[in-house]
C-alpha cells in the first residue's frame, strides 16, 4: 500500500490538499496540527498496518496541517521538521517489508549506524563487501531502517553529526561495487539513498518496465540494458514487496519495457 505524508502552510490549504487525496481514491487522515501522545500515533500505525483502508483503492494519506504561512522563519522550519518526523514514524512500510523478507528465510544485514560514524563510507561499504560476496548468488538485504526507539539512541550516538549522508554515501558505493562486480538487480528503497545510487552509477535515463506495486515500476537504463532497478520511496508496497521485485526483476519478459506503438 503506497502512503503519502502532506505538510500543509495552514488548514484551508491542508483540507483543500485532503479533498484533492480523497477524490484521488486514497484514504485521508487530515490532522490540526501534529498529533501528540504516543496512543494516537500508535493508532495510526495500527491504522496503516491492517492494509489499504476503506475508501482508499490508491493507498492512504496523512495530511497535517501547520500555521508556517504566518510564523516566523525559524519557527516555521522547527515545526516543519516535526511534522516530518511524525510522519516518518507513522510509516511502518519498510519495517514491516524487513520484517516480512526475514521471516521467510531471506538473508539480511543491517548497516549498523555505528559502523558508518567509526569509519569512513568506503570502509563500511568494504565491510559490508564481504558479506556479499559470502552470498553471491544469492538475494541479500541490507538496510539501516529503524523503530522510533532506535532512531531516539542513534541520534544520541551520532551526537550531532550528520549521519543520513553517511549511510546514503556507504549504500551508493556498495550498489556500483556490486554492479562492477556482476550483480544485476537492484532495489533500493528510500528517495534520497535512491538518488545516491543512481548518482553513484552515473545513469540518468531509464526505460519503465512492469510495476512491482503502484508508483514503482522496474527501470532498465539503456546505457546499461541487463541491469534491472527497483527504486521506491520508504511507504510504498505491501508487505512481501521485496519479494515481488525479485520475482519480476528475475523474468526478462515481465520487464521488457512498455513503449506505446508507433503511429
Amino acid at each position: 500500500m503506497a502512503v503519502l505524508g502532506c505538510i500543509a502552510d495552514d488548514f484551508t490549504g491542508a483540507s483543500d490538499a485532503a479533498s484533492f487525496l480523497a477524490a484521488g481514491g486514497m484514504a485521508v487522515w487530515l490532522f490540526n496540527g501534529i498529533p501528540e501522545g504516543k496512543t494516537e500515533t500508535d493508532r495510526i500505525k495500527e491504522w496503516l498496518r491492517s492494509g489499504t483502508p476503506a475508501g482508499g483503492d490508491t493507498g492512504a494519506a496523512l495530511v497535517v496541517a501547520l500555521k508556517t504561512r504566518t510564523q516566523p522563519a525559524g519557527q516555521a522550519v522547527r515545526d516543519s521538521l516535526a511534522a516530518l518526523r511524525w510522519l516518518r514514524d507513522c510509516s511502518p512500510a519498510t519495517l514491516a517489508q524487513i520484517a516480512y523478507f526475514e521471516s521467510r528465510g531471506g538473508i539480511a544485514k543491517k548497516l549498523e549506524p555505528a559502523l558508518v560514524l567509526d569509519h569512513s563510507p568506503e570502509e563500511a561499504a568494504q565491510s559490508l563487501w564481504h558479506f556479499l560476496e559470502n552470498h553471491r548468488g544469492q538475494p541479500v538485504l541490507i538496510y539501516s531502517s529503524e523503530t522510533a526507539e532506535q532512531l531516539q539512541a542513534t541520534r544520541k550516538l551520532a551526537g550531532g553529526r550528520p549521519l543520513s549522508p553517511l549511510l546514503e554515501e556507504t549504500v551508493a558505493l556498495l550498489a556500483s561495487r556490486a554492479v562492477e562486480r556482476g550483480w544485476r538487480r537492484l532495489i533500493v528503497a528510500g528517495g534520497e539513498t535512491s538518488g545516491a545510487v543512481t548518482r553513484k552509477l552515473g545513469l540518468n535515463s531509464y526505460d519503465i518496465g512492469a510495476s512491482v506495486a503502484p508508483g514503482v515500476p522496474v527501470l532498465i537504463p539503456p546505457q546499461f540494458p541487463e541491469l534491472r532497478i527497483v527504486l521506491k520511496s520508504g511507504n510504498f508496497g505491501q508487505k512481501d514487496f521485496f519479494f515481488r521485485a525479485l520475482e519480476i526483476t528475475g523474468d526478462d519478459k515481465i520487464c521488457e519495457p512498455q513503449r506505446g506503438d508507433a503511429t
